[in-house]
């Protein structure tokens, strides 16, 4: 009878499942709490218009793409570590760019400029930089989760329950926006308490990379 492999070698080390789970849940919870945040940031500025939520949801659709091409080019041409490396050069450079950011939105309103260009602009220079980051988050960590993995245990390559888990936060933040964060919290909390969250993922990101 042939004994059973230890118990490290049957499952993903707990730090490992840890890590790029919670990097890959807090992603999504982040980009689809700040889809309904941001049309909320428009209204004032923009008006309830459909124009608005469409250009508001273009927008996001855009950046989804980009950030799922970036992790393609990342992984395929520059390779896991490598890519790790440039990846977390990129979220240090999109938090400092949402730190700069302008938080009023009123003075960016500009006339001359078509309103769904206008809105664009200023989706592209408050929330775009971070927004990238947190789209190209699950493909990458994904593959650098079944780079880690293959280290440790080779031919145990499982990286897409965390699709699932992506998909389930993403779930959870739609539901959480209306009856949790929007009757509770002003908008100035809610980008505040968004911002940290930034912070807190680049940490794991960060944390992420090095296991690579």
């Amino acid at each position: 009878m042939t004994a059973a492999p230890p118990r490290d070698i049957e499952r993903p080390r707990v730090s490992t499942l840890a890590i790029y789970g919670t990097g890959i849940g807090l992603s999504a919870f982040l980009l689809f709490s700040v889809e309904p945040l941001v049309g909320r940031l428009a209204l004032p500025v923009f008006g309830g218009v459909p124009a608005a939520w469409a250009t508001v949801l273009a927008f996001f659709q855009g950046i989804l793409l980009l950030g799922y091409l970036y992790s393609h080019v990342s992984v395929t041409r520059l390779g896991v570590r490598r890519g790790a490396v440039v990846h977390v050069g990129v979220a240090v450079a999109a938090f400092a760019l949402l730190l700069a950011a302008p938080a009023d939105w009123a003075p960016l309103r500009d006339a001359s400029i078509p309103p769904g260009l206008n809105l664009l602009a200023i989706l592209a220079v408050t929330v775009g930089p971070a927004a990238f980051l947190l789209t190209a988050t699950t493909p990458l960590l994904s593959a650098w989760y079944a780079a880690v993995r293959d280290a440790e245990t080779p031919g145990a390559v499982d990286p897409y329950w965390l699709y699932a888990l992506s998909n389930g936060a993403s779930l959870a933040a739609l539901l959480a926006y209306p009856l949790l964060f929007e009757p509770a919290l002003g908008l100035t909390a809610q980008r505040a308490l968004w911002t940290a969250g930034i912070a807190a993922f680049i940490a794991i990101v960060a944390a992420a990379a090095v296991r690579v």
